[in-house]
């Protein structure tokens, strides 16, 4: 008989099968965990923002020098903290609702969003030792 079910195992098995149906209904697993800066435009970025607690958008161009040099920043950063929070790049040239929507006028600007919100902006090219003060303050 199954009467003696081990009740963690079961319980196991329903959350497996609960993670199951959500990719076979072509949702994500909750805990998927983002260790590089990912692409926003201005279709995704909303979605981005309402799955992650904190998100640090770079906004930044192809041909923006001090963009240039946040950049690697940027991805060290986003390895750093993988799994707390999510990067993401916004390419201003090709995503202007972005920039009209949160008022960007100068690049480099990171936009940082808790819990879905706008609650801080950084403009300029800064140091990674005063980012990670920054987020540490966050997280």
């Amino acid at each position: 008989m199954h009467d003696d079910i081990d009740p963690d195992l079961e319980a196991i098995r329903q959350r497996k099968a609960k993670e199951l149906r959500k990719l076979l209904d072509g949702g994500a697993v909750a805990e998927q965990v983002i260790d590089r800066p990912v692409e926003a435009n201005d279709r995704n970025l909303s979605d981005l923002l309402s799955r992650h607690d904190l998100v640090i958008v770079d906004m930044w161009a192809p041909w923006c020098g001090p963009c240039k040099m946040i950049g690697p920043i940027i991805d060290r950063l986003a390895a750093k903290y993988k799994g707390r929070a999510v990067f993401a790049k916004v390419n201003v040239d090709q995503n202007p609702v972005i920039s009209g929507q949160f008022g960007v006028q100068s690049i480099p600007t990171l936009l940082i969003f808790k819990s879905g919100s706008l609650i801080d902006r950084k403009v300029g090219a800064l140091p990674q030792q005063a980012l990670e003060a920054l987020i540490d303050q966050l997280l």
